[in-house]
């Protein structure tokens, strides 16, 4: 069940920079999302991995979730590359959905073309990883920030990636967790 809380509402944070094919033809594309995550030490990242694995939710498993996150990623990035917003219902908020289609119908086709991730040359990290205790109760919002890139073209040069950052968060209500859901940070 998708929490919809207007407090707690989820969105999506996608930062994907630019591309060149090579130095002649400049496909560039701007962010989609602009908001940048601060970037946590692998220290504190492990330390929350472990706070809540204990005392949050004993299921929580990093190879589990980061499977889950690459596919929500490919999911996504196929989605919004043949605007079809419908399939990002789910694991994209209402309101992160409606920034996105805006953003997305303003691009050229070549532009919305290096939206679609190629597997071969993904690859990801998690940037952080945080809990929150609601205020006046006991619930818990537990997120998840991962950068990513994607390499496109060859020669490889700089140009020739697509940087990303997404933000996962799930609602823990009464020691029960909801869905993982794609958020605006």
């Amino acid at each position: 069940m998708l929490l919809r809380l207007k407090k707690y509402v989820l969105h999506s944070q996608i930062r994907q920079l630019f591309f060149t094919e090579n130095k002649s033809q400049k496909i560039l594309l701007p962010p989609l999302m602009t908001k940048i995550v601060p970037r946590e030490s692998l220290f504190k990242i492990f330390w929350s991995y472990l706070y809540i694995k204990r005392t949050i939710d004993h299921e929580f498993n990093n190879e589990t979730i980061m499977q889950g996150i690459k596919q929500a990623i490919l999911v996504i990035s196929e989605a919004l590359s043949k605007q079809n917003y419908e399939a990002l219902d789910g694991i994209v908020s209402p309101k992160a959905i409606k920034v996105l289609k805006h953003r997305v119908n303003h691009l050229t086709p070549s532009q919305q073309e290096l939206l679609s991730i190629n597997l071969d040359f993904f690859g990801f990290f998690t940037r952080s990883l945080t809990s929150k205790r609601i205020k006046g109760s006991k619930d818990v919002l537990v997120e998840i920030a991962v950068h990513g890139m994607t390499m496109i073209g060859i020669p490889v040069e700089r140009e020739s990636y697509i940087y990303i950052c997404y933000v996962f968060q799930r609602k823990y209500k009464n020691g029960m967790g909801g869905p993982w859901i794609v958020k605006l940070s």
